[in-house]
């Protein structure tokens, strides 16, 4: 998936570990003098894939003599219950996310606890945990329909999905659905028309929605979520597929899909966190945000975030 999106993992890894702003990996943003060196280390866990995860230096953001560099002399563990089950090398198959990237082979299990360290000599130990959602929900696709318009720029997809979401516990998890490009990988715009709480949802206009005080969806960006609390068992929905008419979809032949995360509470908290920055500083890069923002953290000894999530796919045929 592309980096605007950043819900597969950090290919968009651009952080401030201090209290305020978000800029690059492993920046901190102090005066020289109160920098204390620390392994910044983040990983997305994704059940039923192999981990990775982004270990570099910190720096002095505003010291422009300083680089970022992966620790490729970093010994990186991967522990499950306890006992170490991994160990992540440095990526140099030439086709990693980022240039931090380090990976392992262990196929990582549903609803079980994982723990990354990081140890380097010259840094403190730096570690983080999080316990990957379970199996628990499914996804009935009721009705797909597309159109291609074509203008006198170029021609695009628009599209119409309704669909059901089904849960089989209550798990504190966030659901989020988004729609990509089958080929190109594109990430298209969506925007959820129903069953949907217009207040809380960034993306909704107010007409082509109905305001319902039990509703169980809500628009974030190019994204629909639902909380597994805001409904019981099932709950239903209609998605518009690219309104904003975007036109830089490359080829137009293959099938669009459908995927369905489960966050944990963890990678629920950092992307809300997120959101929060890009509310504030309103996606200007790296202008000055309105406000202080902390981007989520929970590694011990370093900064950044281990979190996780569940992954489901579907290609729709129309």
């Amino acid at each position: 998936m592309k980096s605007s999106m950043h819900i597969l993992g950090f290919t968009a890894v651009i952080f401030f570990f201090s209290a305020c702003q978000k800029d690059k990996p492993g920046a901190v943003n102090m005066l020289s003098s109160d920098h204390n060196p620390r392994i910044a280390l983040n990983s997305n866990l994704i059940a039923n894939q192999i981990p990775r995860a982004m270990v570099s230096n910190t720096i002095v953001a505003t010291d422009g003599s300083q680089k970022i560099v992966r620790l490729n002399s970093a010994n990186v563990y991967l522990y499950e219950g306890g006992n170490v089950v991994d160990t992540l090398y440095p990526d140099l198959s030439g086709t990693a996310k980022t240039p931090f990237d380090f990976i392992g082979k262990y196929s990582l299990k549903e609803g079980k606890n994982y723990e990354i360290k990081a140890f380097d000599s010259k840094y403190p130990t730096a570690s983080g945990n999080t316990t990957l959602p379970k199996d628990n929900y499914s996804v009935l696709v009721n009705s797909y329909s597309e159109q291609i318009i074509t203008d006198l720029i170029a021609s695009y997809r628009v599209g119409k999905l309704n669909v059901t979401l089904t849960q089989t516990s209550d798990d504190d998890v966030e659901y989020v659905f988004v729609i990509e490009d089958q080929n190109d990988d594109m990430v298209f715009s969506v925007l959820c028309t129903e069953n949907i709480d217009v207040f809380t949802s960034n993306f909704a206009q107010g007409k082509n929605t109905t305001d319902d005080e039990n509703a169980s969806f809500k628009n974030i960006g190019n994204r629909v979520v639902a909380l597994s609390g805001s409904f019981k068992n099932s709950a239903t929905t209609t998605i518009q597929i690219n309104p904003t008419n975007t036109k830089n979809e490359g080829d137009l032949t293959d099938n669009l899909v459908l995927k369905v995360y489960a966050y944990n509470k963890d990678k629920r908290l950092y992307e809300t966190s997120y959101d929060h920055y890009m509310e504030n500083n309103g996606g200007l890069g790296d202008s000055p945000p309105a406000e202080a923002v902390s981007l989520y953290q929970n590694v011990n000894q370093g900064y950044g975030t281990v979190m996780g999530q569940f992954l489901k796919t579907y290609t729709l045929v129309p």
